[in-house]
């Protein structure tokens, strides 16, 4: 019961990355990067996020930005803990077609 709870509430927070507590933005001129990834976000539902991880078929990585108490303490099945503002290419799936879904509680 309590993965389900935390499944339902990790996936009802905002699903795209966003602050996460991070001071850190980029910029947003119509030619960066950043803009083009801000094209590609999508939030999905508790449905739709709990269906992609029973999937499992090594195109869906799901990444825990909380705090690492927070991590330890429950996340979604198969999360990698990821703080926010350590992520580096090396940490990501090696396919650029993968979907990555960030979550967290946006908490200090």
């Amino acid at each position: 019961m309590r993965m389900i709870s935390a499944l339902s509430v990790a996936a009802a927070m905002a699903l795209a990355l966003v602050g996460c507590g991070s001071e850190k933005q980029g910029t947003s001129s119509s030619g960066s990067a950043s803009a083009h990834a801000e094209e590609k976000l999508a939030e999905l539902t508790v449905d739709e996020v709990e269906a992609r991880i029973a999937k499992n078929d090594g195109k869906f990585f799901v990444y825990d930005n909380n705090q690492k108490a927070m991590f330890d303490d429950g996340h979604l099945p198969g999360a990698k803990h990821l703080p926010i503002d350590d992520i580096k290419e090396s940490d990501l799936a090696p396919d650029k077609n993968a979907e990555l879904l960030f979550y967290c509680s946006n908490e200090k």
